[in-house]
């Protein structure tokens, strides 16, 4: 089927991906981004590309990698979000025919049933325009939050199910709404590991959109044709403005610019020119034939309205949003109270690209798109105000023509009159003067009654003028205090990462004191609120939720007093549904359920890099256990500390502390505690038992350290790989060549098979075990020798080689000693 060579106003699809130009090196930098990240965010300005971006760049490169995308965008509110979401994975015949259209978001990834040459391909989710779910979605929250949820889950693997489909993730975004990704940061961290700026389309790359199409041979419905050099620097200078970085460069608006050259494919056409026709400057008219290219696009916009509606629309563009030829910004509700154009018509308004929505202070700002627009919407203006003063002009004309008619009717009865009175003088001469007499009084009255009225006039001009100028003002001041709150809160949620929660506390009081964006100001106080409950610090607690309630405007009088951590819990999920599994997420470890078994464990002799302590390979057969997905983390750790009184661990200069990076510097006794109590918090008994050096474990209790076999066991997860999850280390590890002498966040290279991170690397990891020599018969369960002076750590750290980060590799220490390369994390029998 015969198509043109450019899309104009719609974006590109994968079916264009032959003629996508300009974009080449964002395509490979997204890509490789996509092949690394679970979950990448792509951003940028209104126009720049992004959904052609995704649709014609990236997603031809998917299908070798058995990747199939699948569009997702929640734009109709009518219909549950789930209906939605059915709808879309329907359309592609990627579900099972009875599948239901009630589930969520991870329950039709699993049922995922895209084939592609006889291979089962895997989903990666385009959620486009992802800014709709809070823009739309403001009267539907609990749609929202449902939603948001079900996103986490599928990001978080189903809170650690190791049976969760494996799934990529893309949500395009608007830049004017990526601050709205913070408040859903909590419960999805990964949406702010991996983020992507599409940056406008650039002078040189755009002369590379609009020539190499024009060549291209094949079932268009153009000759290919070619332009001149002119006509090039033309196009290009009519549709370029200065970069928002203030340097040299030049941006180009890629919607005016697709637009434009399929106009120029249509005039080809229609006058059916031949193979290698050269476009010059007299071709299309020169600058002049641009001018007109912009005038017809506005036309075509306006002539989407009715002639009512047409002319509230260009009051609006032509009048409220320029001032002195510059554009200017303008609220919705001022412009529905004062013009009268309705959301339904705006929303038309920024799909046509005439004007850009900006959210700011809890509504919505509206401007003109962009600068090469002003010339056209000026040019009608002055067409628009010529014809309706004419118009004016010709109502006066009639009007007057009316008033003469009259006075001349009057004359003649007047004349008539006159006769009629010269008869009847004498009888009339009194009342005569006394209506002279009224006459008179009405005049006078009337000429003060018309003073009066222009006197009001005036002073109601003035007091509009009044209005208005505070009503900008007060714009302006709500603008100016947004962005410091946000700005404010920022700097809150990196003071929380360094775990500093009285200084993020203090950040996020002065915030409030603004008494603006008070929904995500309390919003942020969750946190603190949620960290110092499961503390234990309940009066503290308690004055948090009182300023956070009274912030969302939410009623926690039903809660009562408030006395434990459980009460707390409650009125943080009425706060904020779905809140409370992320802040679980965040501070205490996700449980991994680790299926019991037999393996070969140790090395055998001869085997690369293999030490003399790692003999014989010997076969181990353990029972099922849980075992935390991750190293237990600052965050995790400081809570501990907070509720109990321990003192913090030292932070190694210059990078410890963060709350996302493994805990170091604690000791095998620091960890046993801190297992310890994790077991008093949920009720159970402690796991070990016994005085001093005379320590025993039962495998059957609750949250403890791991035995060294069932380290290792969960670290090899039934392969034979070289790592713990793949035979290249970058993939799996930080280790001296890659972590540039520090801790990284845990859980930000790829899993092993059983879904567990940084298994090797990144921190040594405590066992309970004594340490030993192996033997060579088959044990059950085992726990080490009774006795000894040095306990095993296991998996190698960031500041060691390569070889030290298999799974086999075993090293020890003093169960006192603590380093900067040393943490833990906890299993569970239960």
């Amino acid at each position: 089927m015969s198509k043109y060579r450019y899309p104009g106003i719609h974006s590109f699809t994968e079916a264009d991906s032959a003629l996508f130009f300009g974009r080449e090196r964002e395509t490979k930098e997204l890509y490789r981004l996509l092949m690394l990240n679970p979950v990448v965010v792509l951003f940028g300005k209104s126009g720049t590309g992004k959904t052609s971006l995704l649709q014609a760049g990236v997603t031809p490169l998917l299908h070798p990698r058995l990747l199939q995308p699948v569009k997702i965008r929640l734009n109709d509110t009518s219909k549950p979000v789930s209906r939605q979401i059915w709808e879309q994975f329907n359309d592609g015949d990627f579900l099972p025919l009875d599948t239901p259209d009630n589930l969520s978001l991870a329950e039709y990834c699993r049922r995922f049933d895209g084939v592609a040459g006889g291979e089962a391909m895997s989903p990666i989710l385009l959620l486009d325009q992802f800014e709709e779910l809070f823009t739309l979605y403001g009267d539907l929250p609990e749609q929202r939050e449902a939603f948001i949820t079900q996103l986490s889950e599928l990001v978080q693997g189903a809170a650690g199910d190791a049976d969760a489909p494996g799934v990529r993730i893309v949500i395009s975004i608007r830049s004017d709404f990526l601050y709205l990704l913070d408040r859903v940061s909590t419960r999805i961290p990964a949406i702010l590991r991996c983020r992507y700026e599409l940056a406008p389309l650039e002078e040189t790359n755009a002369r590379k959109a609009i020539v190499a199409p024009a060549g291209l041979p094949g079932d268009f419905l153009s000759q290919p044709f070619t332009y001149s050099s002119a006509a090039l620097d033309t196009v290009l200078d009519g549709l370029t403005a200065q970069s928002d970085t203030g340097d040299s460069a030049r941006e180009v608006e890629a919607f005016l610019l697709q637009q434009f050259c399929q106009r120029i494919e249509r005039r080809l056409i229609d006058e059916n020119t031949a193979a290698g026709f050269e476009v010059t400057p007299d071709f299309f008219g020169g600058q002049k034939g641009i001018e007109d290219m912009r005038d017809a696009l506005y036309a075509e916009v306006l002539s989407k309205f009715e002639p009512a509606e047409r002319l509230r629309v260009q009051r609006l563009v032509e009048e409220k949003l320029i001032s002195a030829e510059r554009r200017i910004i303008q609220e919705r509700e001022t412009i529905k109270r004062e013009v009268g154009v309705s959301y339904a018509d705006l929303a038309l308004l920024c799909r046509d690209r005439l004007l850009r929505e900006e959210p700011r202070g809890g509504s919505y700002y509206y401007e003109i798109s962009h600068d090469t627009l002003l010339a056209p919407i000026l040019r009608a203006r002055k067409v628009r105000l010529e014809a309706e003063e004419k118009e004016r002009n010709r109502k006066k004309v009639r009007r007057l023509a009316g008033i003469v008619g009259l006075l001349l009717l009057v004359v003649a009865g007047a004349v008539a009159l006159a006769i009629w009175a010269l008869n009847q003088r004498d009888k009339a001469n009194d009342a005569l003067q006394q209506v002279e007499k009224e006459k008179i009084a009405t005049e006078l009255q009337r000429q003060a009654a018309q003073a009066s009225y222009e006197i009001a006039q005036q002073k109601t001009k003035e007091a509009e003028t009044e209005a208005e100028n505070a009503r900008n003002a007060l714009a302006l001041q709500q603008k100016a205090l947004s962005d410091v709150v946000r700005l404010t809160l920022n700097d809150a949620s990196s003071l929380i990462y360094r775990i500093d929660y009285e200084s993020a506390l203090e950040k996020m009081k002065a915030a409030a004191a603004l008494g603006v964006l008070k929904e995500a100001v309390g919003d942020s106080l969750l946190e603190p609120l949620y960290f110092f409950a499961e503390a234990g610090k309940i009066d503290r607690a308690r004055g948090i939720l009182d300023t956070a309630a009274q912030l969302t405007g939410r009623n926690i009088a039903g809660f009562g007093r408030l006395e434990t951590r459980q009460d707390f819990r409650k009125a943080i999920e009425t706060c904020s549904p779905g809140r409370l599994r992320g802040l679980d997420a965040r501070y205490f470890p996700v449980m991994v359920n680790i299926p019991g078994g037999t393996d070969t464990l140790g090395s055998a002799e001869g085997e690369r890099d293999a030490s003399n302590d790692e003999f014989p390979q010997h076969l181990v057969t353990l029972n099922a256990f849980k075992m935390a997905a991750t190293e237990t983390t600052w965050w995790q750790y400081y809570l501990y500390c907070t509720a109990t009184g321990t003192e913090l661990p030292e932070k190694p200069a210059g990078w410890g502390g963060e709350g996302d990076n493994p805990v170091v510097n604690v000791s095998w006794h620091d960890a046993v505690a801190y297992a310890n109590w994790m077991n008093t918090r949920a009720g159970l008994t402690p796991t070990v038992s016994g005085e001093g050096d005379d320590l025993r474990v039962n495998l059957q209790g609750g949250y403890r350290l791991p035995t060294e076999a069932e380290w290792e066991y969960a670290a090899r997860a039934v392969t034979n790989l070289q790592y713990s999850g793949s035979d290249d280390v970058d993939s799996v590890a930080w280790y001296d060549k890659n972590s540039g002498g520090r801790t990284h966040q845990v859980a930000a290279k790829k899993a092993n098979a059983f879904g567990l991170y940084d298994m090797s690397g990144n921190v040594y990891e405590w066992c309970w075990d004594w340490y030993g020599a192996y033997g060579p018969q088959l044990l059950e369960n085992p726990v080490g020798p009774d006795q000894g002076g040095r306990r095993v750590f296991r998996g190698g750290d960031w500041s060691w080689f390569a070889q030290y980060c298999r799974p086999a590799y075993r090293s020890y220490r003093a169960p006192s000693s603590r380093s900067n390369g040393l943490g833990f994390r906890l299993v569970s029998s239960l």
